[in-house]
């Protein structure tokens, strides 16, 4: 096998090393392991300096598809938009007193 894969639940970690040539057979068998394995989101070390890989633009983006398609879908908005700021909804700055202490501005 081209890939050969290590999972290390501790560290919530998955590292890949591909040796020699690298179909798109044995790479969809590895995302089918990562799949069953219920370590799609884990972190990966992935090693291919020692592979050559045999691969089209549209089978990388079918197996990206694929691991998309595991994780949910895409955030089209980011955490924070939609939600309004307003100076009373920050929070305590600490450090005011003390810059205006040093502007000279005496509480």
């Amino acid at each position: 096998m081209a890939l050969h894969m290590d999972i290390v639940p501790l560290q919530r970690l998955v590292i890949i090393v591909a040796h020699g040539e690298v179909t798109a057979d044995d790479l969809s068998n590895n995302v089918r392991e990562l799949m069953e394995a219920h370590v799609a989101r884990y972190a990966k070390i992935i090693d291919v300096s020692a592979s050559h890989w045999v691969l089209t633009k549209e089978q990388i983006a079918d197996i990206g598809d694929r691991l998309r398609g595991d994780l949910g879908p895409r955030r089209t908005k980011s955490p924070r938009q939609g939600a309004s700021f307003h100076a009373k909804d920050r929070p305590l700055d600490l450090n005011a007193p003390g810059r205006a202490c040093r502007r000279g501005e005496l509480p």
